[in-house]
C-alpha cells in the first residue's frame, strides 16, 4: 500500500510522529532544510535509522534494506518536474508517501 502523510508547508524544519496502517511501529521523522535541501530523519521505536537523509525527488528516502526492513516499509517524496522537495511546495507538487514493504517487494 502506498499511504500520503500530510506536511505542514508553513515551516522548514518541523517534527511529528506518524501512524501508519499495518505498520505496528511508533515512527518520528524530523524534516529539516540546510541551504534548500530537505533533510529527514527516521526514528522508530525509538531507535533513529542511521544519520538525517537527503531527499531527493521521486526516490526512496532510506536507502539502506536492512533499514527499510526494521522500518516495514520506505518514504518518498512524491514531485512535479524532477524538482527537489521543498517544503515551500509541501501538499501541491511535493507529497511524502510511505510505501509498505509488501508492496515494494511485489514491484
Amino acid at each position: 500500500m502506498i499511504y500520503s502523510i500530510e506536511l505542514n508547508s508553513a515551516y522548514a524544519n518541523q517534527e511529528f510522529d506518524v501512524q501508519i496502517d499495518g505498520v505496528d511501529k511508533d515512527i518520528h521523522i524530523a524534516l529539516r532544510t540546510v541551504n534548500n535541501i530537505t533533510m529527514m530523519s527516521v526514528t522508530v521505536d525509538g531507535e533513529l535509522l542511521g544519520i538525517p537523509f537527503i531527499c531527493f525527488p521521486n526516490r526512496p528516502v532510506i536507502p539502506y534494506p536492512y533499514m527499510v526492513t526494521k522500518l516495514g516499509g520506505n518514504f518518498m517524496f512524491a514531485t512535479e518536474g524532477g524538482n527537489y522537495p521543498n517544503y515551500e511546495n509541501f501538499g501541491t507538487s511535493c507529497n511524502l508517501c510511505f510505501i509498505t514493504q509488501d508492496f515494494l517487494e511485489g514491484l
